[in-house]
């Protein structure tokens, strides 16, 4: 069998490996987000669900979307024990599975402080921020565990998403307890480019076994 054959037969393989195989816990770096598929207040699907933001009665949902199609960019730098998540985020009120007044943008700017890796999967439990609706309002956001082990998390898998999402729960508005629901429920966009390392490196061997 030619060199040029078992290449491109391990490049098959190795491009058709289901993600887990290939996956390493998220590595120091900038990455995009995305709202999460699973919401239990869906639709519209969200990143961030923060209820009685704006009155204080958790009866009133709030729902934040991270999609770019609403005009939205959140991303999230991870910096060793530091994960910050910020951006432009779209949403307010929902009633009837619709933004009330037809929504809003905010500012989003939090920072987690003491962020540990064990296995796949990072955790936190402190951290502070504000969202900020543009030409309105600021309000803080804290970490917040209550009965979970830890007040936030970056893990594979999440209510069936095959690649990271970030989940976690969150004090808002100046109160001093949590309000159901008031959470974080994102997706970690994959980097497109890893298998375009991958193929560019393969592509550059067979250049070589070309050359020999």
């Amino acid at each position: 069998m030619s060199r040029t054959l078992l290449l491109w037969i391990s490049f098959a393989f190795v491009a058709f490996l289901p993600l887990p195989a290939l996956a390493t816990p998220l590595l120091d770096g900038t990455y995009q987000l995305g709202n999460h598929p699973d919401g239990n207040a869906a639709e519209p699907f969200y990143g961030l669900r923060l209820d009685g933001l704006f009155d204080g009665d958790d009866d009133t949902i709030v729902t934040l979307s991270f999609d770019p199609a609403d005009g939205a960019n959140v991303q999230m730098t991870i910096d060793g024990a530091e994960i910050h998540i910020y951006g432009v985020v779209f949403g307010g009120e929902i009633a009837n599975h619709a933004y009330v007044g037809g929504g809003h943008f905010f500012k989003l700017d939090f920072r987690y402080t003491d962020a540990v890796v064990s296995g796949m999967t990072h955790t936190a439990n402190t951290g502070s921020g504000t969202i900020t609706q543009m030409g309105g309002d600021a309000y803080d956001l804290v970490a917040y565990a209550g009965d979970h082990d830890d007040a936030f998390a970056l893990a594979m898998g999440h209510r069936g998403v095959d690649g990271f999402s970030g989940f976690g729960w969150l004090i808002h508005g100046g109160a001093q307890e949590h309000l159901k629901a008031s959470d974080w429920l994102f997706t970690v966009v994959p980097e497109p480019h890893a298998f375009g390392l991958m193929a560019l490196g393969l592509a550059g061997l067979l250049w070589i076994g070309r050359r020999r």
